[in-house]
């Protein structure tokens, strides 16, 4: 018993890879299967999971022809993998397509358009209520199904006003989502006027550093919070790093993990936000080596939950938070005063 315990124990900790891959159709399908293939069992990479018509790859829905290519492509290619031991998803990457970019519909399809709360149509994005588009997404699905995929996945969030950045992740993303949010990201902010930015602002909206900033330059400073911002870049400093404290993660310990955010400073101001993608809660330890805030204020963002003030604790200049933040939760650490000296990174220990 004790030995099946310690096994399964082993087992629990070895942590299984997916590797998303986009295979392209043409002559050379099999022999890019065949080198992905290699490259998975040199890598101990379980499971591919395949990409069609993703990215620069898209040219929106598919037509008939185009869902004939992506077809007999993913066939030849799943076929190599299946033969070298792969274990095989697909990832359609779009279903009514989450945003236009030009994009049109195909001439042998006969989609309604998205439209907007305001009435906006989106050209390019089929709506949810089009009998067509219902049709479509299940003949794809049922068509793509019949070559044995351990899953495939339901793929993009639709939106009309969502201009997503890279410093912004998926989870952050489908929260906004499920919030009913909107959300502003990047220089595009430059693109809206006045008038639009006071509707996105009635509502519930998503900021990072640079849409903040270029709020603050237009005179919106007073509805997000801030008088001034200053950003800090990414070459600048490795600001945000997790490191791993057990083995039962299945990543070995003392690994460091980039969060890859944008922190804000706004003048004599700091602030640090967790977010918790995982489906465990967390209890995290903030380490700012160099940095020290004064009059910490945290408070804790559950979804479906108001704010709540959380306390805090001082030791050995980390700030420690009993509070568990829950899945798909926040954290805001806010302080008075930010004093920098000559640190390197800091830290989030869970």
């Amino acid at each position: 018993m004790n030995k099946m315990n310690r096994a399964s124990k082993t087992r629990a900790c070895h942590p299984r890879y997916h590797l998303r891959f986009q295979i392209l159709p043409g002559k050379n399908a099999a022999r890019d299967a065949a080198a992905l293939a290699e490259f998975c069992r040199a890598h101990d990479i379980e499971e591919a999971v395949l990409f069609f018509a993703a990215e620069e790859w898209n040219n929106g829905l598919l037509s008939r022809a185009e869902e004939d290519l992506w077809f007999r492509t993913l066939r030849e290619a799943k076929g190599a993998l299946d033969r070298s031991g792969i274990t095989v998803s697909l990832n359609p990457w779009m279903t009514v397509l989450h945003c236009a970019r030009g994009r049109g519909f195909p001439k042998d399809r006969r989609f309604q358009a998205m439209v907007s709360p305001l009435g906006e149509m989106v050209e390019g994005c089929a709506s949810f209520a089009c009998p067509n588009w219902r049709k479509y997404i299940r003949d794809l699905y049922g068509c793509f199904a019949k070559l044995g995929f351990r899953v495939i996945w339901v793929e993009d969030f639709p939106f009309t006003h969502w201009n997503k950045s890279d410093r912004m992740t998926w989870t952050q993303m489908a929260l906004a989502m499920f919030f009913g949010s909107d959300a502003l990201f990047g220089k595009l902010v430059w693109a809206l006027d006045d008038a639009e930015i006071e509707r996105y602002l009635r509502g519930g909206v998503f900021l990072d550093g640079t849409a903040a900033d270029i709020l603050c330059r237009r005179g919106f400073g007073r509805h997000v919070g801030f008088d001034r911002v200053r950003l800090v870049g990414r070459e600048h400093a490795t600001y945000s790093v997790e490191k791993v404290v057990a083995t039962a993660t299945g990543v070995p310990k003392g690994f460091y993990l980039n969060h890859n955010l944008q922190p804000l400073e706004n003048d004599s101001r700091g602030f640090v936000v967790i977010s918790n993608g995982s489906v465990d809660p967390a209890k995290p330890v903030v380490k700012l080596p160099g940095r020290s805030l004064s009059n910490v204020r945290v408070t804790l963002l559950s979804p479906l939950q108001k704010p709540v003030s959380i306390k805090t604790r001082s030791d050995r200049g980390a700030v420690r938070c009993d509070a568990e933040i829950p899945y798909l939760g926040y954290l805001v650490i806010e302080g008075d005063t930010l004093h920098e000296t000559n640190a390197t990174h800091s830290q989030m220990v869970f």
